[in-house]
C-alpha cells in the first residue's frame, strides 16, 4: 500500500525538541528517552548492519549489504543527513531512512530492533520524522507498507496517513520461449522516455529521477516499441522498468514478455519488484497464472494524504 500525509493538515504539530523531550519508551519498569542521531554519524558499513538488524524477522528480510544500501542512497535520493539511527539504553533500537525530492519526503525504510518492538519506539520515530519534515518545510511525506503488516498500517493511519494506491510485483521460476529480438540502448534513453511519456504519479521507485541513477549491472533494451531496464544476475533477471507507448498499451501484444524471454538466461527465474501500480499490471497478468505468480505476501500499499494523487 502507498500512503502519504499532508504535513500542513497533519494532526501532529510537535517540534523536534518536543518529540525528543516529551516521549519516553517503556522498557520493563523503566522509561528511557530515545536518542536520535544522524545516519552520518556511522560509517556506511555500520549503518548497513544496523539497518539489517532493525528488519530482522520482517516480512522481507533486509540483508546487511553496504553496496546495495549505497545503490539505494544513490538512486532513491536518500538523504543520510536527515536519516537517523535511534538509540535506547546505549543500544541501537531502530533506524529510519529518509529520501527527499523538492518538498516531498519518503520514508524509504523504518525498522525497530527485536528487543524494542511493541514498546512505543515506532511512534517515537514517526513523530520525530514528521517533526523533522515539518521543520524542513516539506509539504508531504510518502511511504509504502506491506498491507499484511497490520501494526504498521495502524501506526500510519494514527499519524494522518491515508492510502492512495496499491503496488504489486511478480515472479516466476522460469520462462520458456523464443528469445526476443533485443536492441541494447542507453539507460538515459529509457529515463528520457519515462520522464516524457510515463504515467502520472508513478511510484518513487519508477520515477525518472530514481532510474537516472541506475548503473551496471542494470542494462537498457528495446524490443519493438517497448523499452525497459533489466538487471541480469547469475540466477535471476530483474525487470526494473518497462514502458510501452500509450497507444499500444492494454492491447494484448505481450510486449513485456519479449523482455522477460531474453537471450541472457532462457529458463532462468525472473522478478518484478513490488513497485508497479495495480492498474499497470495488465501485461504481466496476460502471461498466465501458470507462468507468473503474484509475489506471495508482498502486496504493498502506497500511503499519502494528498487527494489529488489518489
Amino acid at each position: 500500500m502507498d500512503f502519504q500525509t499532508n504535513l500542513k493538515s497533519s494532526r501532529l504539530s510537535l517540534s523536534r525538541n518536543h518529540v525528543t523531550d516529551a516521549y519516553f519508551v517503556n522498557h520493563g519498569s523503566m522509561t528511557t528517552p530515545p536518542e536520535f542521531k544522524s545516519a552520518l554519524t556511522l560509517p556506511l558499513t555500520a549503518f548497513s548492519a544496523a539497518f539489517a538488524k532493525a528488519f530482522e524477522g520482517y516480512f522481507m528480510p533486509v540483508p546487511d549489504d553496504p553496496q546495495a544500501l549505497a545503490a539505494r542512497v544513490r538512486t532513491e535520493q536518500v538523504d543520510l543527513a536527515t536519516s537517523f539511527v535511534v538509540y535506547a539504553r546505549e543500544e541501537v533500537a531502530g533506524v529510519c531512512l529518509i529520501a527527499r525530492r523538492g518538498e516531498v519526503s519518503r520514508v524509504a525504510g523504518m525498522g525497530i530492533t527485536v528487543p524494542w518492538r511493541a514498546k512505543g519506539m515506532s511512534t517515537a520515530i514517526m513523530e520525530r520524522l514528521l517533526a523533522d519534515a515539518r521543520a524542513r518545510g516539506d509539504s508531504r511525506v510518502l511511504l509504502e507498507v506491506i498491507e499484511q503488516n497490520a501494526p504498521a498500517v495502524r501506526l500510519y493511519e494514527k499519524h494522518g496517513f491515508v492510502k492512495t494506491g496499491r503496488l504489486v510485483g511478480y515472479e516466476a521460476d522460469s520462462l520458456s520461449g523464443i528469445p526476443a529480438d533485443l536492441q541494447e540502448i542507453s539507460i538515459s534513453d529509457v529515463v528520457a522516455k519515462i520522464a516524457h511519456a510515463g504515467d502520472a504519479h508513478l511510484p518513487w521507485q519508477l520515477q525518472a529521477a530514481t532510474l537516472a541513477g541506475a548503473v551496471r549491472p542494470t542494462r537498457a533494451f528495446r524490443s519493438g516499441r517497448a523499452i525497459g531496464l533489466v538487471v541480469v544476475q547469475p540466477e535471476i533477471i530483474v525487470l526494473r522498468a518497462l514502458i510501452v507507448p500509450s497507444e499500444t498499451r492494454r492491447q494484448g501484444e505481450h510486449a513485456s514478455c519479449k523482455l522477460w524471454r531474453t537471450n541472457f538466461q532462457i529458463g532462468g527465474s525472473w522478478f518484478q519488484p513490488s513497485s508497479l501500480k495495480s492498474s499497470q499490471t495488465d501485461s504481466c497478468s496476460e502471461m498466465g497464472s501458470d507462468t507468473v505468480d503474484c509475489i506471495s505476501g508482498r502486496w504493498f500499499a502506497r500511503w499519502c494524504n494528498c487527494p489529488q494523487e489518489r
